[in-house]
């Protein structure tokens, strides 16, 4: 009764009903009768969908806590996923389309320095805000992104297809998702931290890996050069000698040589020369990073991306039914999750 109440805007103690049961076979229903004391009270579209959300969250409970936890699965995936993908456009890995993302990236930033008081979303000007709708909407049409996206709406569906009639409406877009808002703050976050100075990262696991191969590869030849000195030396067993010097001839060896001999000594030292010098090569990336001077480095001009019209027409485009987050109009909210 107190959602009832509330969908038709009327005071709980103005509230009157009368209801009748109707048992039959094939389909039992309830017909039901408010009004309201006082001369308060209607009916909106928007009242209807909040009493099916009212009603289907308490007749299908169960149903609908094991497909939230799905859908909050796929919501954790997004966030995690953005984070991996902001943390490769940091570190400047290889990321498709990385060079735009930077460019949208430092939009953000550069807008959101220049506004007052928090730095986060629900506290931005409308005008920021909806460049971080759309940077987050370019951003989504990652490849990993879009396909966890596409199964959380695709639980979402279901969810509300408990109460709502969701055939042929289009899902909700991820920038005007309100259960996804953290995505957009985390856009916030990441655009005000990132160095957009640094053209390349070290890799720092690979230099270790490059420092394990190359001390390994020193005791290996290490080793090979020690067994090389051990039979050098004199044996005390002349026949023992003797089969030693008739087995390297049976294998073609010359007498006095040995099969890891002197090839593998110059394998070893290539090898060890390569890895030097791939060492020195990333060390020196590194030194280059640290002299930097703090004049950022010039980035693609917005003409490059035709970042105006592109924005522009995505600003006419938005008038789509879906609203604001922080709007209160009465729109459609197809596939919005309730």
């Amino acid at each position: 009764m107190n959602e009832i109440a509330k969908a038709h805007r009327i005071k709980v103690e103005d509230l009157e009903w009368y209801g009748a049961f109707h048992n039959t076979t094939h389909h039992p229903h309830i017909h039901l009768i408010i009004f309201s004391k006082g001369q308060e009270g209607f009916l909106s579209e928007k009242g209807i969908k909040e009493l099916r959300r009212a009603f289907g969250q308490d007749i299908f409970r169960d149903e609908q806590y094991k497909l939230a936890t799905i859908e909050t699965g796929y919501r954790n995936q997004l966030k995690e996923q953005l984070t991996d993908l902001l943390q490769q456009l940091q570190t400047r890995q290889s990321v498709p389309n990385a060079n735009y993302y930077l460019f949208l990236m430092r939009k953000i930033r550069d807008e959101v320095q220049q506004q007052k008081g928090k730095k986060l979303y629900g506290y931005l000007p409308r005008k920021v805000k909806k460049l971080v709708d759309y940077v987050l909407h370019e951003i989504a049409k990652d490849d990993d992104l879009s396909e966890i996206y596409s199964k959380w709406n695709e639980v979402n569906r279901e969810k509300l297809s408990l109460y709502y009639d969701t055939k042929d409406k289009p899902d909700v877009p991820i920038e005007k998702n309100p259960e996804l808002r953290s995505l957009k703050n985390l856009l916030i976050r990441t655009a005000l931290s990132m160095n957009f100075n640094a053209q390349t990262t070290v890799n720092t696991t690979r230099l270790g890996f490059l420092f394990s191969m190359l001390a390994k590869q020193i005791v290996s030849s290490a080793s090979k050069r020690l067994d090389e000195l051990n039979k050098m030396l004199p044996q005390t067993d002349s026949k023992e000698r003797d089969k030693i010097r008739e087995k390297k001839l049976a294998n073609g060896q010359k007498e006095g040589s040995d099969s890891n001999g002197i090839d593998n000594e110059v394998y070893d030292s290539q090898a060890a020369e390569g890895i030097l010098t791939m060492l020195d090569y990333l060390i020196s990336l590194g030194d280059q990073d640290s002299s930097q001077d703090t004049q950022e480095e010039p980035v693609s001009s917005e003409d490059e991306y035709d970042f105006d019209n592109a924005y522009a027409e995505y600003l006419n485009d938005d008038d789509d039914g879906f609203g604001d987050d922080d709007s209160d109009d009465e729109d459609e909210y197809y596939g919005m999750s309730m």
